[in-house]
């Protein structure tokens, strides 16, 4: 079962998930994402590393939350699990699921500061990607 820890730092709007994101979790997820993404956070942070399983309608999830906070004007950025970090990479999710890329640093007091924008989808916004310190933020 999926847990989701909701909480304000600041501005910006935490959502920590703990469990399986599959079938029986993605509704809950999605209410609870677009609930917060109405709230217009100056960012809304997705904390998937304490998530067990992810399925790729879970995925796909992500993927709607990170278009929809977008055409809103939030900022959306997720903090993957391994498993989630690897199979952005592998298949080029990355560029529409902006990502923390550096899981051993620490979340920044103002995690907005480390944002630059990636390349843009066609008929899209640019979403962004983090880079950690001392790393450059990829565009391609």
């Amino acid at each position: 079962m999926l847990q989701i820890e909701r909480r304000y730092e600041g501005a910006s709007l935490l959502l920590r998930l703990t469990g399986a994101i599959d079938l029986g979790s993605i509704l809950r997820l999605r209410d609870v994402a677009f609930s917060a993404i109405g709230e217009r956070p100056s960012l809304l942070l997705l904390d998937l590393r304490s998530v067990s399983h992810i399925e790729i309608a879970g995925i796909n999830t992500l993927v709607t939350i990170a278009r929809v906070a977008r055409l809103v004007k939030v900022c959306c950025v997720v903090l993957p699990s391994e498993e989630l970090r690897g199979t952005l990479t592998r298949t080029g999710l990355w560029r529409l699921l902006p990502f923390e890329q550096d899981e051993q640093e620490p979340v920044a007091e103002d995690p907005t500061a480390r944002i630059a924008p990636a390349s843009s989808v066609p008929g899209e916004s640019a979403s962004p990607v983090v880079a950690g310190e001392g790393k450059v933020a990829s565009s391609s």
